[in-house]
């Protein structure tokens, strides 16, 4: 499958948004507005993660650094990398 995965870490609001028509769980914030742009970024079968997330991980993953770049929906330069499978 070609899939394209963004991942980041940071704190988000997650819960229930209920109307009468319809009710879902769901998570907002700007840690998944960084996360779906690094989708977008991504090629296919590519996984981008933030330097957040190699710290909450740990050293034991093996990544190659890209350039930092501006993600869609978001101010300022991200350090953004490759996890490397």
């Amino acid at each position: 499958m070609d899939i394209r995965i963004g991942m980041n870490t940071q704190e988000v609001f997650l819960g229930n948004i209920d109307s009468l028509e319809r009710a879902e769980f769901t998570v907002i914030d700007n840690a998944v507005n960084v996360a779906s742009g690094l989708a977008g970024m991504a090629h296919a079968r590519q996984i981008l993660i933030t330097k957040e997330t190699i710290v909450f991980l740990g050293s034991d993953m093996r990544c190659a650094g890209l350039l930092s770049t501006e993600v869609k929906r978001k101010t300022g330069k991200l350090e953004v990398f490759e996890l490397l499978y």
